[in-house]
């Protein structure tokens, strides 16, 4: 049985959030990732429950499936 591979998504919008915690000057907040994991999976080619969805800091350790983010609900994002 062969599957089509994922897709990369090409129509999904930024995650974008102000700093607006206890230290709102340090380019630092707490983001949740998963709020466009369902605009990347109805972008494949099978149901979404066929896929299993990591993130990652960089394009490189995705690549490699080094160290995914492991809180993906409550990352600590910096500013850039």
């Amino acid at each position: 049985e062969v599957n089509p591979s994922p897709v990369a998504p090409i129509n999904l919008d930024n995650i974008e959030v102000c700093d607006t915690n206890a230290n709102n000057q340090d380019g630092v907040m707490t983001v949740d990732l998963t709020v466009r994991t369902p605009d990347a999976l109805a972008q494949q080619p099978l149901p979404a429950s066929n896929y299993t969805v990591e993130y990652y800091t960089t394009e490189a350790l995705a690549e490699d499936g080094d160290f995914p983010i492991i809180n993906t609900t409550n990352y600590s994002a910096s500013n850039g």
